[in-house]
């Protein structure tokens, strides 16, 4: 009878140590899933700041684009204002310089006539 008093005994802190380890196991293994839950929940807050940080250097962009196109029109204005200053059509390229542009000599005369629209068609 102690013999197997004896063997249950064993056999219950065999058991009992078993217990402990799948115990231990859990914890383990609860730390983990809690350890991977925060690291998945920075992820997502680095993943949602680097969505706002493009959404921001887009609408930068953009920004700088209106901007540059702004500054552009105001150059042409600029230049447009410079050339009727000058006298000169800024939409003409041209070299002559505001002197040798008479206003009241008179517009060269096209020549009379058909105007040839290109090779004779043949009858």
């Amino acid at each position: 009878l102690q013999q197997k008093a004896d063997t249950l005994a064993i056999k219950l802190q065999t058991e009992q140590e078993q217990a402990a380890a799948l115990k231990q196991q859990l914890h383990d293994a609860l730390v983990e899933v809690e350890s991977l839950a925060e690291s998945r929940k920075h992820e997502r807050a680095r993943a949602q700041q680097a969505e706002a940080e493009q959404a921001r250097m887009a609408n930068e962009r953009q920004a700088m684009a209106m901007e540059r196109a702004e500054l552009q029109i105001e150059l042409l204005a600029l230049k447009e204002q410079k050339a009727e200053r000058r006298g000169l059509n800024p939409t003409v390229n041209t070299t002559v310089s505001p002197a040798k542009i008479n206003p009241l000599a008179p517009l060269p005369q096209l020549p009379n006539g058909p105007v040839s629209k290109g090779p004779p068609s043949d009858p």
